[in-house]
Parts: structure tokens; C-alpha cells; sequence
């Protein structure tokens, strides 16, 4: 038997769940209208996954992070705004969301030319890496930021509503991201 805790889980993580499953497969489809492209440049498509995961890893933080201070009203959600909580995990994810990009193109750079990867200019790829991995922390922040606060103003569990949306949205504007870094960097 289902207990009534299993099934308060159950109905207020169904449509986020929903939500999630219908972002991630038009991430999925955007990636796949560039597949030529992609494909052409084995190293963007290998950059795209921990892309995402990076990001969605970010929202998931400052999700789960501002939905604790939320509960035990270290801030409330009208005033979030103000907070030095948030500012101090914000700027924090923000620092750590620049290094992790390099980091990520330096790795990507690495990885394509040890397996003999078609090479895109080095310069160009940690560009790509950077000003997508940057906006999509940006992006992920921030949704994880008012998912928190509409969670706990509707009186839902942040961890059945939040986690799943913010990571979903990684998904999906992540491939948005990295084809738009790679648009504007004149790798694709």
C-alpha cells in the first residue's frame, strides 16, 4: 500500500515531471535540426551533454540551497530579492560557473584531439564552452531562483517541483546555447 506521503509526491511531482519530460525532448529536437552541423563537429556535440549537466547541476544548487533557507525562514520569498543569502550563492555559482566552462572547453579541446576529433581553432572552442556555459548558468539561476520561491509560496516541495523543471530547462536551452555560442563564434 502507497503511503500518503508517496502520493503527496506523486500528485505535485506529475506535471512538473510532465513539464520536464516535454523540455528535454525539444532540446533533444533542436540539437537534432543541427545535426549536420554537429556532426561536421564531433566537438560541439561532445561539449553539449556536460554542458547541460553542468548547468542544470548549478539550478539544481540554487534550488535545493534557496529552498532550505526558504523553509527555515532565513529569507522569505517577497523579499528574495534583497537577500545576502542568495547574493552570496548566486555570485559564488556565478565564479564557479565561469571556471567550470574553461574548464569544460579546455577538457572537450583535449578529449577531440587525443581521439583524433576533427579539431575546431582551440581559441574558438573554449569560446563556445564559455559564453554558452555562462549563459546557460545565468538562465539556469535564475529559474531555479523563482522555482524555489513560487514552490514555497504554493506551499509545494521544492525537491518534487523544482529539481526536475530547472534540469529540463539546462536541456533544452542549453542546445539553444551552444548553437547560438557557435553561431556567433563562426564555428557552425
Amino acid at each position: 500500500m502507497v503511503s500518503r506521503e508517496a502520493w503527496t509526491i506523486i500528485r505535485e511531482g506529475f506535471a512538473p515531471n510532465l513539464a520536464a519530460m516535454a523540455l528535454s525532448t525539444l532540446g533533444g529536437a533542436i540539437l537534432n535540426s543541427r545535426v549536420e552541423a554537429l556532426l561536421a563537429l564531433p566537438a560541439l556535440l561532445l561539449l553539449a551533454p556536460p554542458l547541460a549537466d553542468m548547468a542544470g547541476e548549478f539550478g539544481t544548487i540554487i534550488g535545493a540551497r534557496l529552498a532550505t533557507a526558504l523553509k527555515l525562514g532565513y529569507i522569505r520569498p517577497r523579499v528574495l530579492h534583497r537577500s545576502p543569502v542568495l547574493r552570496k550563492n548566486v555570485v559564488a555559482l556565478l565564479i564557479t560557473g565561469c571556471f567550470a566552462s574553461l574548464y569544460l572547453g579546455v577538457a572537450v579541446l583535449v578529449i577531440s584531439y587525443i581521439s583524433g576529433l576533427p579539431l575546431i581553432e582551440p581559441a574558438k572552442l573554449i569560446g563556445v564552452a564559455f559564453v554558452s556555459g555562462i549563459m546557460l548558468v545565468v538562465v539556469t539561476l535564475v529559474s531555479g531562483i523563482m522555482l524555489s520561491a513560487l514552490s514555497i509560496r504554493y506551499r509545494k516541495d521544492p525537491s518534487d517541483t523544482t529539481i526536475p523543471v530547472i534540469t529540463s530547462i539546462a536541456d533544452t536551452v542549453g542546445a539553444i546555447f551552444l548553437l547560438l555560442a557557435a553561431q556567433l563564434l563562426n564555428v557552425i
